[in-house]
Parts: C-alpha cells; sequence; structure tokens
C-alpha cells in the first residue's frame, strides 16, 4: 500500500465512522488544532461535505447528501476544491448556499 493509499484508508474511516472523537483524533494528527472549538453545524457540515466530495462512498453518501439537505447546505464547496476538512478559519455561513 503506497502513502497515499494509506492516508485515503485512514481519512475514510475516520470520515465514515461518523464518530466526532475519531474525526477530530484524524483532524488533530494531521495538524488541526483548534477543532475543539468548532461549533457542531459547522463540524457536521463539513464532515458530510467531505464524505459527498469521496468518489465511491458507501451509503454514508446518502445521510450526508440528508444532513446537508435537512441544514439548508448545498453539497459542493464554494473553493474550486474541497479541503481535507480544514475548519480553522472557516465561519458558519460560509457553508450556505
Amino acid at each position: 500500500m503506497t502513502m497515499l493509499e494509506a492516508f485515503v484508508k485512514e481519512r475514510n474511516e475516520a470520515l465514515f465512522s461518523l464518530d466526532r472523537k475519531k474525526i477530530e483524533a484524524y483532524m488533530i494528527k494531521y495538524g488541526e488544532t483548534e477543532i475543539a472549538q468548532t461549533p457542531d453545524v459547522v463540524f457536521w457540515a463539513s464532515v458530510y461535505k467531505a464524505i459527498c466530495s469521496i468518489k465511491d462512498a458507501p451509503e454514508a453518501i446518502s445521510k450526508a447528501k440528508a444532513w446537508l439537505h435537512e441544514h439548508g447546505m448545498s453539497l459542493i464547496w464554494r473553493d474550486r476544491f474541497c479541503p481535507l476538512i480544514c475548519l480553522k478559519n472557516i465561519e458558519a455561513s460560509s457553508y450556505n448556499n
């Protein structure tokens, strides 16, 4: 397994678990140190948008789309590329349609 494959596997395991503590641990491992202060809606919007951007995502993608729709959020990122799940400088308002 290449380093990239291992990274993707680890990322997917964290995201698809939908376990905030596991996702936070993964993010902290990759340098996100202010995750604890992230409001729930911003955290989950980021997680679900990240899931929606993963090709061949498991059934988690339907839950992600439903959550985003229920919260009035789009399925896509405003920027061209989806960040890993970097929440440090993101405000909740940036997730609205």
